[in-house]
């Protein structure tokens, strides 16, 4: 009985199936992959250890972009880190899409000079992701984010835990009010100078 008969139509965007591709051969999972059409890749397809190593790296950067986007997500363990070298932050921080970007604020292994080149991203919300990154983000690149174009980002950094009095006492005259709001609210508002709190708020005292 053919679908016409049936009244079922044949689903054109179903996936097709794939060949098991060997985690420890990045030419085998470029040739695979080329084979087996659109897929989704996962985190056994290709390991995140091997992209420090140039080969993979480059096998990496010729996969499609979404399967690149899959395999990175499928590397975050429970709570959102990735576990990653620095080498292999590096090869995430220079990819074209920035939906890969984003995760290399969330890699464990991220430097501090690699979070300052991640805070001046050009797309906003991979420099969002950096003032989201409550665990290895400095106040160094919190400090860059202060100053970014987008209310958002400067937002989070107004409450990361990281920011340091002196970001906040400029964040105190943010001319965005929640941004401000949120400067008033944060934990280390007793340190900015006293001077700089009057000056903002008047005569009203600091909580």
């Amino acid at each position: 009985m053919t679908s016409a008969q049936t009244g079922r139509g044949t689903n054109q965007y179903q996936t097709r199936p794939r060949a098991p591709i060997a985690p420890n051969s990045p030419t085998t999972l470029i040739h695979q992959a080329e084979q087996a059409g659109p897929t989704v890749l996962t985190a056994a397809d290709l390991a995140i250890s091997m992209l420090s190593t140039p080969e993979a790296a480059e096998t990496f950067r010729q996969l499609p972009e979404d399967d690149r986007v899959q395999l990175v997500m499928g590397w975050c363990n429970w709570d959102r880190r990735l576990s990653a070298d620095s080498a292999t932050v590096a090869v995430l921080m220079q990819d074209p899409c920035y939906r890969v970007r984003w995760w290399a604020p969330f890699a464990l292994a991220t430097t501090p000079e690699q979070m300052l080149q991640l805070a001046q991203d050009h797309e906003s919300m991979v420099r969002q992701k950096v003032a989201q990154n409550n665990s290895c983000a400095t106040a160094e690149a919190l400090a860059i984010l202060s100053q970014d174009e987008m209310p958002w980002v400067r937002r989070n950094v107004a409450e990361h835990p990281n920011t340091d009095p002196e970001t906040l006492a400029k964040l105190l005259q943010d001319p965005d009010r929640e941004v401000a709001q949120t400067a008033a609210a944060h934990p280390q508002i007793p340190k900015v100078p006293l001077a700089m709190w009057q000056l903002v708020h008047g005569s009203q005292d600091r909580p």
